[in-house]
């Protein structure tokens, strides 16, 4: 969202991809910025964990790009998006000094400096590390299509089931065009199609 003008720079951080500590007993990883969101991904997975941040750029981006842009995951329902994951961070200011904010699961008195650099896109300081929550890869996972006349009847649907509570990681709604773009050999009659993935505990899923 930041329109760069002739005294802007870009700042290249992709040798900054390390993963640096994994804590398994907190769930959480400490991780360098330039890490691409795949490959940051795979090296949780081979351990058993996951992140849950699901962008559409997740192959394109990085780590420290999704705090400069205050990025969203399809898995959010559940997991939350950027800032509800970022625990502490490491960041470079303009004139060299660097800022460490610490870990913590919350902040109980004044304001939280982690949010000066959520969605900043580098104006407030380039973020160099983060510390973010993980969570083990679920027992298992459900995959589940609704089909509804029009997107207003999906709309309420999706309200109704975050209303009563459940929090299903993934719920997406196709407009007819996008369904018959996507899905069209199960699609009748134009109608919208709701995506629901639900993962967890075996009960769990059975259950949603």
């Amino acid at each position: 969202g930041v329109l760069p003008d002739a005294t802007s720079i870009v700042v290249d951080l992709r040798r900054l991809d390390q993963l640096l500590e994994l804590n398994e007993t907190a769930l959480q990883v400490r991780v360098q910025a330039g890490m691409f969101g795949h490959h940051f991904e795979e090296a949780l997975q081979a351990r058993g964990y996951s992140m849950g941040h699901w962008p559409q750029s997740v192959a394109l981006s990085t780590v420290g790009g999704w705090i400069a842009t205050r990025a969203a995951g399809q898995y959010s329902t559940r997991y939350g998006s950027i800032e509800d994951m970022l625990l502490g961070l490491e960041a470079v200011m303009a004139d060299g000094r660097i800022v460490r904010v610490k870990s913590t699961p919350r902040r109980a008195a004044g304001p939280d400096p982690r949010h000066l650099f959520l969605g900043a896109e580098g104006t407030a300081g380039i973020v160099t590390e983060a510390t973010l929550k993980v969570f083990p890869l679920p027992d298992s996972r459900r995959l589940l299509c609704f089909g509804f006349p029009d997107l207003d009847s999906g709309f309420e649907s999706i309200r109704q089931i975050v209303r009563a509570g459940w929090r299903p990681p993934v719920m997406r709604l196709y407009d007819a065009m996008e369904t018959g773009r996507h899905f069209g050999q199960w699609q009748h009659d134009d109608r919208c199609f709701l995506l629901l993935l639900t993962e967890g505990p075996t009960s769990l899923t059975a259950a949603e």
